[in-house]
């Protein structure tokens, strides 16, 4: 059993708490003897009638924590594929406002059925989800250029593209 005088290179002397207990209340650390209170021990020298009080110190190995890591589990999620849906462009009829410019179609003057062709089947038959104007059923003869109007947006056809222009 040996005596412990300092922890981590810290004297006992500067050690209030050891993991939170007094070190008054930690007489013993790992069955070694720990930061004992010194006694004076007696001697009586020669042609001395007072006993004068002496220390005696014994070195001993400083006791160092060491952490051991703990290993972390993660859990890892595994995406589950989900089925696309695959829709075929769709060709839809409509009845439009048209005119040469967004002012003369929101006039409402000249109104007929056209068909606009739509990237999926199931997406709704508006101008707003369009990609072409045509004049036949299969969406394969182009209607003329110009401005066109479902009575609340206005949108400019130049045979290739559909541009939004604005609002009626």
């Amino acid at each position: 059993m040996a005596i412990i005088t300092k922890l981590n290179n810290v004297l006992c002397v500067n050690i209030s708490k050891i993991d939170n207990v007094l070190k008054s209340n930690a007489k013993f650390f790992d069955d070694n003897t720990f930061c004992p209170t010194p006694t004076p021990t007696p001697t009586t020298p020669v042609g001395t009638p007072t006993p004068t009080p002496t220390i005696t110190l014994t070195q001993t190995p400083t006791l160092t924590r060491t952490l051991t890591p703990t290993p972390t589990l993660t859990q890892t999620v595994t995406p589950t594929p989900t089925s696309t849906t695959v829709c075929s462009p769709g060709c839809c009829a409509i009845e439009l406002w048209y005119g040469r410019d967004c002012f003369a179609a929101c006039g409402e003057q000249n109104f007929g059925l056209f068909f606009l062709s739509i990237p999926c089947n199931t997406d709704p038959c508006t101008l707003a989800n369009a990609t072409g104007i045509f004049v036949n059923a299969s969406c394969t003869t182009k209607a003329e250029n110009g401005s066109y109007t479902d009575g609340v947006d206005c949108y400019d056809w130049d045979g290739t593209s559909l541009t939004y222009n604005s609002f009626c």
